[in-house]
């Protein structure tokens, strides 16, 4: 991982570059695993975690407080699920005390909302600069995300096992290089990993966005929907 930030990083191929960030990062959520799955075992060994009996299965449950839901995050085909099974926990309390209420009743979280939530998480997670850049970046994220997801109908032609690979691939690649984004710490660092990878995933996203925004993708993916329904009715 410390690699990603030294001068020689910029000096390989820019393929090595992106081989390494992913494989480095995908190595270092383990380190990341141990300690969330110990402080699930000390609250579930003092009591806290106990959440009552199961009305189907009859089994005492132990999941009030989940700290990650390892597979969740290992196999899921969106960054939102990534982002929702990782410090789950703080993701809920993010969820329901910060952006559930700046969002009036009935109303989703829009831009706003989800850019505010996310630097509350950066302050949350502490002072080292490049965690507010990174965390911006993340809300940009989100935002694509949500976009994409909405515009569902214009990827129904590709087959579902090679949809599931490109989504999953796409998402770790995204949550990877934002994992080194936040190992980095100082600007200097992460300005020095960033450039030697051109930005790729941040200004990718950024571009993505406003084009999205501009060109109203999601209408347009709405008003396909409505005529595919309206075809498939007649």
């Amino acid at each position: 991982m410390d690699h990603c930030f030294t001068p020689e990083f910029a000096d390989h191929p820019f393929w090595y570059k992106m081989v390494y960030f992913f494989c480095a990062m995908s190595l270092k959520r383990a380190f990341y695993y141990g300690p969330f799955k110990m402080s699930s075992a000390a609250t579930a060994a003092c009591g806290l975690n106990y959440n009552g009996i199961d009305k189907k299965t009859g089994e005492h449950k132990w999941d009030k407080i989940v700290s990650v839901f390892i597979i969740e995050v290992e196999t899921a085909t969106s960054t939102m699920e990534m982002l929702r099974g990782w410090n789950y926990q703080v993701h809920v309390w993010l969820k329901y005390y910060v952006q559930a209420r700046m969002v009036k009743p009935g109303q989703r979280a829009g831009t706003k909302e989800s850019m505010s939530t996310f630097i509350v998480s950066a302050f949350w997670h502490g002072f080292y600069p490049f965690y507010y850049v990174m965390f911006f970046f993340s809300a940009i994220l989100a935002e694509v995300t949500k976009d994409v997801y909405k515009c569902w109908i214009f990827f129904q032609w590709i087959p579902s096992p090679v949809r599931y690979f490109l989504c999953h691939l796409g998402s770790m690649g995204c949550m990877n290089y934002f994992g080194v984004m936040f190992n980095a710490l100082t600007i200097e660092k992460g300005m020095r990993f960033c450039n030697a990878t051109y930005w790729i995933v941040p200004g990718g996203l950024t571009v993505f966005l406003l084009i999205s925004r501009t060109m109203n993708f999601v209408g347009i993916a709405k008003k396909a929907e409505k005529i595919a329904i309206e075809k498939k009715s007649q």
